[in-house]
């Protein structure tokens, strides 16, 4: 059984290159089971996030024997599922945002989610604080409904220059980017070594930084965006090995790229 795994397509929106959901046929095909690890799409940022949502869940079901969805930061509302363990639990698979005590230290959204965050958090006794259960019920009722930070339609170069002069007017954003950048994949092997403590990978999205980091006895793997500028990459495993695979884009599509990186699976264990 071969699986894929792809995030952060933010389908919809004016800086994601997937214009159309055809252009994800190739990575798509010869696939029995497609994971998309949250952030398929901005539902919260338009009055069709629902439309939306239908359009991505029927696209995928219509192309894949098995199409399951993580619920990300922008995609709250597409699932109820936040974490997967797949390979007989030697897989870690989440969206990545509970990585972060304040969900996305970068987003000029920071005020408001520490403000929501600390409202449902702090009456708590630390032993519930720190539950995976607990921080991604709050991380998903934290992105509930949130307000727009710009406008998801307009493609026009002026508008998408004033989203990146937003970016860089501020020397906190990009500098708290490159401080997740470098900080996640060793804190995703921390969490992943307190909280599921089978798990050789760990797999997440979120920062939009693709990358294979080795962090004492876990692999840790972002698999980017199909947002610019540092492009995506995909997991695929089946009973044997896992793999890492560029994505390419080409012929007005994206495609299985090369391998970059490839590791063998544990067999599983034999039915008693």
């Amino acid at each position: 059984m071969l699986t894929r795994i792809l995030s952060d397509l933010h389908f919809d929106d004016a800086t994601s290159q997937v214009r159309s959901l055809a252009m994800l046929r190739p990575l798509i095909d010869g696939a029995d089971r497609i994971i998309v690890n949250g952030d398929a799409l901005d539902s919260q940022v338009t009055a069709r996030g629902p439309e939306l949502i239908r359009e991505v869940k029927t696209f995928f079901a219509a192309h894949t024997p098995e199409a399951l969805f993580i619920a990300g930061n922008h995609d709250p509302d597409i699932s109820s599922v936040n974490e997967l363990l797949l390979a007989g639990g030697q897989i870690w698979l989440t969206h990545g945002d509970v990585f972060f005590e304040y969900l996305a230290p970068w987003s000029p959204s920071l005020p408001e989610y520490r403000r929501r965050i600390h409202a449902l958090r702090d009456h708590l006794p630390p032993v519930e604080r720190d539950r995976l259960d607990t921080r991604y019920r709050i991380l998903r009722a934290v992105s509930i409904g949130l307000p727009p930070e710009h406008d998801p339609a307009d493609r026009s170069p002026t508008h998408q220059l004033a989203r990146l002069a937003r970016i860089m007017v501020n020397p906190r954003r990009p500098l708290s980017m490159i401080h997740a950048w470098l900080t996640s994949p060793r804190t995703a092997a921390t969490m992943a070594a307190q909280h599921h403590p089978s798990a050789r990978f760990v797999i997440f999205g979120h920062i939009h930084h693709p990358g294979v980091w080795k962090k004492s006895r876990h692999i840790v793997i972002n698999t980017g965006s199909f947002t610019p500028p540092r492009g995506a990459l995909m997991v695929e495993f089946d009973e044997n090995n896992l793999r890492v695979r560029r994505i390419d884009r080409r012929s007005s599509a994206f495609h299985p790229g090369r391998i970059i990186a490839e590791f063998p699976l544990a067999p599983a264990p034999a039915a008693p």
